[in-house]
């Protein structure tokens, strides 16, 4: 039965890479049987994805039946818990951004208070932008903690103090759509390998730095979870012995000495001032500080650490880094490179390309609205009428 769902998902993505086209080409390009290929279309018709558009040339028989997407009959919606804010995206089924908000957030609330602001704000974003909500076929949302491999339940999040909560269970009956929970970090790494069009021979890791550090894997386009959905928890692996206790109850972390609360520690040492920025850290770095490129290079250097394990461990041929550190990354980047260049295995590195994203991008909702439309569609789950 799975297997006919994989099957439904992969006919879906030829045909959003190269609509119109013909049942009998994407049995081509699929190696699907043709009667497989029309009982995954006649899925995708009825459940409002694909429509028949008209008729292709004919090569000498009968003219094939092309098919296209309906831009404007289903759409997924994304939301990105972040450290202080939720943003929101809308998408269609050609993965196209239609609209976008942001509210602020507060991280102290509780788990139930940011169910009221999602679902006030889902709403409201729906009506602003004349979305019906029949159209709305999936909703995913990116937290910044652990979640089951099912997608279903947040299992922790240190730093909003939260543990096992049923996300999506809870958010279903608010919404009354599919909805899947999935870790931030994983989201970032798996909407990058969707914005480059990356086959499954490409591996992507995607890297968080804000309060904590977290990581995200793309492994034959699809997120990789571990065992249990913890894997690649980049801020807990120790870089440095000598360095302080972790709130984990490990000594050395990343996260003690990478993360954005680390570098404003140094940062607010030098300048004997407890309320600095990571905007000040950068206006520092405009104005051409020297202390302030001492501290970034100590960042680099742990960065790079770091990095260069991950890159020896799993041997990526993309990573994309991204959170708040961003805002200081074209001071970053080409040192960065250049130490995990000089320090990788030779043969991890071929591939390799590193690069900072554009927080423009909103990387996470959109990721997060993807897999959900994808997921939605794996599922075989028709659209309520």
């Amino acid at each position: 039965m799975k297997i006919k769902f994989k099957n439904t998902l992969l006919v879906f993505k030829v045909i959003k890479r190269n609509y119109p086209i013909s049942r009998t080409s994407i049995s081509h390009l699929t190696k699907l049987s043709l009667s497989t290929v029309s009982r995954c279309v006649d899925y995708l018709i009825k459940a409002g994805f694909v429509n028949e558009r008209g008729q292709g040339d004919s090569n000498g028989g009968r003219k094939p039946v092309l098919l296209e997407l309906c831009k404007n009959s289903s759409f997924s919606v994304g939301v990105e818990v972040g450290e202080t804010q939720v943003n929101f995206i809308v998408i269609n089924p050609s993965d196209e951004v239609v609209c976008s908000s942001s509210v602020r957030f507060n991280p102290g609330e509780s788990s139930e208070e940011l169910f009221d602001l999602i679902q006030e704000n889902f709403f409201f974003i729906l009506k602003e932008n004349n979305i019906d909500l029949s159209k709305v076929v999936s909703f995913g949302i990116g937290l910044p903690g652990i979640t089951s491999p099912d997608m279903k339940t947040l299992i922790i999040a240190p730093n909003l103090n939260w543990k096992q909560i049923p996300v999506s269970t809870l958010l279903e009956e608010r919404l009354n759509i599919p909805v899947f929970s999935e870790n931030g970090a994983n989201l970032m790494a798996f909407a990058q390998h969707k914005h480059l069009n990356l086959d499954k021979n490409d591996i992507t890791l995607g890297i968080i730095i804000g309060t904590g550090i977290g990581a995200g894997l793309v492994l034959n386009n699809e997120i990789f979870h571990g065992g249990t959905g913890g894997a690649l928890e980049a801020g807990h692996m120790v870089i440095s012995e000598s360095s302080s206790h972790c709130n984990c109850g490990r000594q050395g972390c990343a996260e003690v000495l990478a993360s954005v609360p680390a570098l404003l520690k140094r940062f607010s040492a030098y300048s004997e001032n407890e309320t600095l920025s990571l905007e000040n850290f950068r206006f520092a770095l405009d104005r051409g500080d020297q202390k302030a490129f001492k501290i970034l290079e100590e960042e680099i250097k742990y960065l790079s650490i770091l990095i260069t394990n991950l890159v020896n461990l799993i041997n990526p041929t993309h990573i994309f880094i991204g959170g708040e550190i961003e805002i200081i990354g074209k001071y970053m980047i080409q040192q960065l490179k250049e130490r995990v260049y000089g320090e990788a295995l030779t043969p991890n590195k071929i591939k390799l390309k590193i690069s900072f994203t554009n927080n423009e991008e909103k990387d996470i909702p959109y990721g997060a609205a993807a897999l959900a439309m994808e997921q939605v569609i794996d599922g075989h789950i028709i659209r309520r009428k």
